[in-house]
């Protein structure tokens, strides 16, 4: 099974907020299309505020205290260095109907997001084979 990194708090809105694009500056390779792909959270949180504001825009009731975020009275879990779920990836376009999705991107489209108890593992850049 292939892996694609993100950014742990993006991972965590994937898993926990509904986010169902991925953005990137690539496209996946046409054999991943339709294929289960794990989410894996990265080794460091790099902009928490970016996406708390992402989350309000699409309408999440969403607030930062400090390192923390909470989504309905509920703390939404932000897990480093893990695999956090497994996703179909549905197809890729430009120009996805989400707030998720960013002008300018492929959006690469999350289907049948299923969260796992998260598996310690080191990610890599692109898309990367789980090792056995």
């Amino acid at each position: 099974m292939r892996a694609i990194t993100l950014h742990p708090e993006w991972a965590a809105a994937v898993v926990h907020l509904g986010k169902w694009v991925e953005n990137r500056t690539w496209k996946p390779p046409e054999s991943v299309i339709g294929q289960r792909v794990a989410i894996h959270a990265g080794r460091r949180v790099r902009d928490l505020p970016r996406m708390v504001q992402v989350a309000r825009s699409v309408g999440l009731e969403v607030s930062q205290e400090g390192s923390r975020v909470v989504s309905g009275g509920v703390e939404v879990p932000i897990v480093l260095s893990s695999i956090v779920a497994c996703v179909t990836l549905g197809g890729v376009v430009t120009d996805a109907p989400s707030g998720w999705a960013v002008p300018g991107s492929f959006h690469w489209l999350l289907d049948d997001i299923t969260p796992i108890v998260p598996v310690p593992i080191t990610g890599r850049l692109g898309l990367w084979e789980i090792p056995e």
